[in-house]
């Protein structure tokens, strides 16, 4: 008996692994240097100095308040002063601690504003700048899903003609099944990634995220 070649080809589980690592690499090479011209643009490193700056000096005068009644009571030490007159030392050591901490508490204030919406801004610039990444990899998804199920983009194109001529014939019905394979190859493909993302904890950035579906 003649062998019979099967008209299926096997999935190519190493290109699958190839292209999406390959997208990966493209991916988090491009991430930091988006992100970091997109940053820059916005005056964002210089805004969190400042901000780290004026949080630092706010932290160092409530540390200096704090510790000012004990630094009061061993300066008088051994001296006879009643309590009235420590309290009137401490107010006037505390006074000009308050008064810069005021200064600085209210410059930091509308600091802290700007760098809360130049950080959101930046994070809307980088996603938007991201968008072509995350096109590319439905495009590979679905790519992946064809190879799966063998369902390629002409199949798709002849069940449009045979639908649109109103051809319901054995072809027709064919093509449907397969049509059917290639969505469920492609919700599998799509679970499996989000469940991979769940059970790792849901990674923040997209870098892992795609790592997290590809392996």
């Amino acid at each position: 008996m003649p062998e019979i070649q099967s008209f299926l080809k096997p999935f190519d589980f190493g290109k699958q692994a190839r292209e999406g690592q390959e997208f990966i690499s493209g991916f988090a090479g491009a991430i930091p240097s988006i992100r970091g011209r997109t940053e820059a643009e916005l005056g964002l490193p210089e805004l969190r100095q400042r901000q780290q700056r004026g949080a630092e000096l706010i932290g160092g005068l409530q540390t200096q308040l704090f510790d000012l009644p004990a630094q009061v009571q061993a300066t008088t030490g051994q001296s006879l002063v009643t309590a009235p007159q420590l309290s009137r030392l401490q107010q006037v050591q505390a006074q000009p601690l308050l008064e810069s901490l005021g200064r600085l508490s209210t410059t930091q204030a509308p600091l802290e504003s700007a760098l809360a919406r130049t950080e959101e801004i930046a994070g809307q610039r980088v996603s938007e700048s991201l968008l072509p990444f995350q096109l590319g990899f439905n495009l590979l998804e679905q790519q992946q899903a064809r190879q799966f199920s063998g369902y390629t983009t002409a199949n798709q194109l002849e069940l449009n003609r045979l639908i649109a001529n109103q051809d319901f014939g054995l072809r027709t019905q064919e093509l449907a099944i397969k049509e059917q394979g290639f969505k469920n190859q492609l919700e599998q493909i799509r679970l499996t990634g989000e469940e991979e993302r769940k059970t790792k904890k849901a990674p923040a950035d997209l870098g892992t995220l795609f790592k997290s579906i590809f392996g």
